[in-house]
């Protein structure tokens, strides 16, 4: 998987600050051009979760429970049938 480096841009005020991440790839012409769409529209977007009324609390956050002091142990990789192989070759 591919993941995209990306830079932060800054949308709110100094006592307030909102913070948000673009691709790096965008140019300083669309990156002014999204930011003043997020500083139009600002009321629409979600800053915290308690700006998504009605949205149950576990949905949006999780927890992964551990005991403490006890390293994590990856699991062994199940191997893939040949006749599949090609097919996530050409996926990644």
């Amino acid at each position: 998987m591919l993941i995209e480096p990306t830079i932060d841009i800054e949308l709110g005020i100094a006592s307030k600050p909102q913070i948000s991440k673009l691709g790096a790839s965008c140019s300083l012409e669309e990156v002014g051009q999204y930011t003043q769409l997020f500083h139009e529209f600002h009321e629409v977007f979600a800053w915290e979760y308690s700006n998504m009324k009605g949205m149950d609390p576990d949905v949006i956050l999780h927890n992964i429970i551990t005991i403490p002091n006890i390293n994590p142990i990856r699991q062994k990789q199940c191997p893939l049938a040949p006749k599949l192989s090609h097919l996530v070759k050409e996926e990644v």
